[in-house]
């Protein structure tokens, strides 16, 4: 479902207005007694511990559809599934303790609370929140299927305000992500989902994608590339064959990797798996589709 182009929509028709105000709840309704001596929630310690505090009842996917969050878009391999409260996410307000967005994944057959997200809808001359930090936020001005992973076209706070658009901050306060707390993927995802120990760096996108063909990535993936490729039947076949062989090849690197600590030379194996994928697309497509989809190579 295109939900961030719903959004998008329902922002445009808003009658314009001043600047959006964000207003920050004082200081102790952000957290609870538990997190009172944690960090000041302006640093990335404090925030992850005060935005913990506040969704720790949603650890249970049962509580959180009570409490009015309901799945939206697919599983995306990087970020999981997003579950959406569309009454939060049209308070017209940032609030640290109500994140309008969860995110979830299936984690040793449970689905797993990995993180969460905020959003506000902007008009143009419109600026997302400098808290908790001004740079962790991005815009979206297309749908989610579009602006995640492969198609993304984020940029910061500091882009352009021309347009109605989302500004997003991604919060990992559930899952360490080694690139950092607030960005949008978050590369460790497909290690834990595969059973595996993440390694202590960040694995990058490559090494993400490649892994994540075990848990859905295959599928996600196949629909990217026979949309940007606008496949013939036999280029759709060629698709489908060459992820089908990069999931296997996922699935016997990971079954020599199940014990011990993840080296830099089996992480460069399987980042090898994503780019003998794209020498096998690039040997059976059609010139016209090799075209079309050499900008996602690329990324």
């Amino acid at each position: 479902m295109k939900w961030l182009a719903l959004v998008m929509a329902v922002a445009c028709a808003t009658p314009a207005r001043a600047q959006t105000a964000i207003h920050l709840p004082p200081r102790d309704t952000l957290g609870t007694p538990e997190t009172s001596s944690a960090p000041n929630d302006t640093t990335t310690d404090g925030f992850l511990a005060r935005v913990r505090a506040a969704t720790a009842r949603y650890r249970d996917r049962g509580q959180a559809s009570l409490d009015g969050y309901r799945p939206i878009g697919g599983d995306f391999p990087g970020m999981g599934e997003h579950w959406i409260n569309i009454g939060i996410l049209f308070a017209d307000r940032f609030t640290p303790a109500r994140p309008p967005i969860l995110e979830y994944a299936t984690i040793d057959g449970r689905p797993t609370l990995v993180g969460v997200a905020y959003a506000l809808p902007l008009l143009a001359g419109e600026m997302p929140p400098a808290f908790p930090a001004n740079a962790a936020w991005h815009e979206h001005s297309g749908t989610i299927e579009s602006e995640s992973d492969l198609l993304s076209q984020t940029m910061s706070s500091h882009g352009s305000m021309q347009g109605a658009r989302l500004a997003m901050l991604h919060v990992w306060a559930w899952l360490p992500n080694p690139a950092g707390a607030y960005r949008s993927d978050n590369w460790a995802l497909p290690f834990v989902r595969a059973g595996l120990v993440p390694p202590a760096g960040d694995p990058g996108a490559v090494a993400g994608r490649a892994l994540a063909l075990l848990s859905g990535g295959d599928t996600f993936y196949e629909q990217v590339f026979l949309d940007v490729a606008n496949s013939s039947p036999s280029d759709s076949m060629a698709i489908h064959r060459a992820l089908i062989a990069a999931r296997t090849a996922a699935a016997t690197w990971v079954d020599r990797n199940r014990h011990g600590v993840v080296t830099p030379e089996a992480l460069d194996q399987l980042r090898s798996l994503w780019t003998d994928m794209w020498s096998t697309l690039d040997s059976s497509l059609s010139p016209g589709a090799r075209v079309r989809l050499r900008a996602l190579r690329d990324r």
